[in-house]
């Protein structure tokens, strides 16, 4: 981990599953825990947002387009009114 940045020294303490987890990924790596933590959180925190971003614009997209499908399907259909069907289950 090479950085130009002082450091602070901190403890953290990780559900024994999570600190599983960035064990093996630190090993797959090559990285020791402490290095791949730290390159987690930049990566999560310091690098731009843009594939967190791309991905809600993805979604949001897909939402949208399936709203659209929908109201293309039902064009023209009439539904009835459910405020007297609530009106009605309310008085019970």
């Amino acid at each position: 981990m090479a950085t130009n940045t002082k450091n602070i020294n901190t403890q953290v303490t990780l559900p024994t599953e999570l600190y599983q987890a960035i064990q093996k990924r630190a090993e797959k790596q090559g990285h020791s825990l402490n290095d791949e933590i730290v390159t987690l959180l930049m990566t999560y925190f310091l690098e731009p947002v843009t594939a967190f971003e791309d991905t809600q614009t993805t979604t949001s997209e897909t939402a949208w387009a399936k709203i659209d499908e929908a109201r293309n399907r039902h064009t023209g259909q009439s539904f009835s009114d459910s405020a007297e069907l609530l009106r009605e289950d309310r008085q019970r």
